[in-house]
């Protein structure tokens, strides 16, 4: 395992990072921001929603653009256009604009983070291949815990711009690391246009489904569409061990997507904590899943991935037990979110490794995890700020009875995933 390819991965991971921090960071200025420009919270939540879409709209391109584009040149692009979006951020004060910088922010994250991961897939030996898939998630696990954090702290101290000048120094940094660390990986590569525009469609519809169900008879259509065309990336899909544990990635993102939406605005509108307080909750769970996501790589040869993968579905159950009958109070919403964030930890870099160990595409099956992963990131913000909009106190708990549901179903995929395994 070289040094070069761990301080890639960091260059690379810093960008997803720092993306990622700015989105739950942006969490608990929803108050500020409804107050500030007149809207409500489902409108505020289009920051995290449009980045989310971008985001998920730009990874389907990811395996043409490492094998068309050299992959140092690839990284300074990326790195320039977060740059940019930055500075429209501090420097423009209208909340359109700051969605239109975000969805640019979304497109530098969503080249950067599958770029990340098929470097692994390319450079990494079987000996680490597991514990570089739980570093990368490393590296993006742990701006969840520390976004809230920062972003109240900024609330508190500072101006809301500084939240994104404060990060300018950080990206020059990544910079400098990918400059020198990053190698050229591409080759020349041709680009299925139809296939592309067709999986765009496809995304877009099943987001838009959740305002109108027309969009998802046109979901279903492009479906069968892209299956008739043999798509190159909906095909890994068609291993149904595969699509079960790909599966539950997608709804582990859902789950951490809508805790990052609906628990600092709960305890800052509902409780009435100040938003640093509130963020406080998420921090030790963040913490504590990012430092388990690299471990849980050797955990699982020792053993097994079905194991951790079984231990991680029961806990986030018991977890939204904790949050629906617990007290409410600073305490047990950290208790409660320290359950889930252990159970993700020990479980979802376990998943991703072993769902795309099933596959003989490999790069077309970390395309297919990652963009459909933030898809479901895109579902969750939009569903559960959905039912959390009208009554905060109701719609909290009529939130966790909805990601409740959704783990129980994970107890069924988890059979189909690791059959012959268990």
């Amino acid at each position: 395992m070289s040094k070069r390819l761990i301080l890639s991965l960091i260059s690379l991971g810093l960008i997803s990072f720092l993306s990622v921090l700015i989105e739950t960071s942006l969490n608990v200025t929803f108050e500020y921001l409804t107050k500030t420009y007149e809207i409500d919270i489902k409108t505020a939540s289009l920051l995290t929603s449009m980045f989310l879409l971008a985001l998920t709209l730009i990874m389907p391109t990811s395996s043409f653009l490492l094998q068309r584009f050299n992959t140092k040149k690839l990284f300074i692009f990326t790195n320039f256009l977060f740059l940019l979006s930055l500075l429209v951020c501090a420097g423009f004060n209208n909340f359109y604009i700051l969605v239109l910088a975000r969805f640019l922010q979304g497109i530098a994250a969503g080249i950067a983070l599958p770029l990340m991961f098929n470097i692994v897939i390319i450079k990494a030996s079987k000996k680490y291949f597991g514990f570089l898939i739980g570093f990368c998630v490393f590296l993006v696990a742990t701006a969840p815990g520390f976004g809230p954090i920062y972003g109240g702290f900024i609330m508190k101290y500072f101006e809301f711009r500084d939240i994104f000048i404060f990060l300018i120094p950080f990206l020059v940094f990544a910079l400098i690391l990918g400059i020198f660390n990053i190698d050229d990986l591409s080759s020349k590569a041709s680009f299925d246009y139809k296939e592309y525009f067709l999986i765009l469609g496809l995304i877009v519809s099943l987001v838009c489904s959740v305002d109108n169900i027309g969009f998802f008879i046109v979901f279903l259509l492009l479906l069968y569409l892209l299956i008739k065309l043999k798509s190159n990336i909906l095909k890994v899909a068609f291993n149904y061990r595969f699509f079960c544990s790909s599966l539950m990635v997608f709804l582990m993102q859902f789950f951490a997507l809508s805790y990052s939406l609906i628990l600092p605005n709960y305890l800052i509108s509902v409780l009435e904590y100040d938003s640093f307080n509130a963020s406080k909750v998420m921090f030790l769970g963040s913490i504590s899943a990012a430092l388990l996501a690299p471990i849980s790589g050797f955990l699982s040869n020792v053993i097994g991935s079905f194991k951790l993968a079984f231990a991680g579905v029961i806990l986030i159950i018991f977890s939204n037990i904790l949050f629906l009958y617990l007290d409410e109070n600073l305490l047990n919403f950290s208790i409660s979110y320290l359950v889930y964030a252990f159970a993700q930890g020990i479980s979802m870099s376990v998943i991703i490794a072993y769902s795309i160990n099933l596959s003989s595409d490999k790069t077309n099956a970390n395309t297919y995890i990652n963009t459909f992963q933030q898809c479901f990131g895109v579902l969750g913000v939009l569903v559960i700020s959905k039912v959390f909009n009208d009554n905060y106190l109701i719609g909290f708990k009529n939130s966790i009875y909805v990601i409740l549901s959704l783990a129980f179903l994970q107890l069924i995929l988890i059979y189909f995933a690791f059959k012959n395994k268990c």
